[in-house]
């Protein structure tokens, strides 16, 4: 396959999984399908299986929502489930009581925390709220907004 058959087709997620790992992509099946596409596209240049991400692709201790979610707790083990969105929700419903969960405000959310985490940050959950109401403010109703606050 070229780089612009490749660009040029639509792949979904299975496709991508399994092209990715008979091309020899390093854990292929733990990838979102934005890093299989990244590592995808690197290989189809270069001709290298190479593994796209900084972040850890594999989670082990005890989980942050059974150590007890609280602001000043580091994120060390983020699990995305309902009891830790509600959490968020929670928390930014005391500062602004009208927000509401808006269409691809977790992902943004998720990317950032990664983005902190792999630069050797170490954000807690307090840092999440501000972020979740910068995202699911009407500034981003955009989901291709970029831009969020590092602060």
């Amino acid at each position: 396959m070229t780089l612009r058959d490749f660009e040029n087709g639509y792949w979904y997620l299975d496709q991508l999984k399994n092209f990715a790992e008979r091309i020899g992509i390093p854990a292929a099946k733990k990838l979102r399908k934005d890093e299989l596409e990244k590592a995808i596209v690197a290989f189809l240049r270069t001709g290298n299986a190479v593994l796209p991400t900084k972040r850890s692709l594999r989670k082990t201790g005890v989980k942050d929502v059974e150590r007890g979610l609280n602001l000043k707790l580091r994120i060390e083990n983020y699990t995305s489930n309902r009891e830790t969105k509600n959490f968020i929700v929670e928390q930014a419903r005391m500062m602004a009581p009208d927000v509401r969960e808006k269409s691809g405000v977790w992902y943004r959310l998720n990317r950032w925390r990664e983005e902190q985490v792999t630069s050797g940050e170490h954000p807690t959950y307090g840092d999440l709220v501000p972020i979740f109401l910068f995202t699911a403010s009407s500034i981003c109703s955009n989901p291709r907004t970029v831009g969020l606050p590092n602060d």
